[in-house]
């Protein structure tokens, strides 16, 4: 049998979770959610460029996915730094 998802009410769901700041990132700028009733899910915006940068909608792609990429990118400039600085790595055989 299928369990019927329940949505919070928008009203309930902001005065719970208020738009605005949520989080000071270790670059020293601030992230900034807002809920978009329209589509139902939040958006986020950092203010590390000048007035704000988008940073992530929920409409748009899965938290799963969003995480996966910013692993796979912090690998990647590891893996060209330490070309960068010497590493050679071993020939495919």
């Amino acid at each position: 049998m299928s369990r019927k998802v329940q949505r919070m009410d928008d009203a309930k769901r902001l005065e719970i979770w208020p738009d605005g700041a949520v989080a000071s990132l270790p670059n020293g700028c601030t992230l900034f959610r807002k809920y978009v009733p329209e589509v139902g899910c939040w958006e986020y915006a950092s203010d590390e460029v000048g007035g704000g940068v988008f940073v992530w909608s929920e409409a748009l792609v899965d938290a799963e996915t969003l995480l996966v990429a910013v692993i796979e990118s912090k690998r990647q400039r590891a893996m060209e730094q330490a070309l960068l600085d010497g590493w050679t790595p071993d020939p495919v055989q």
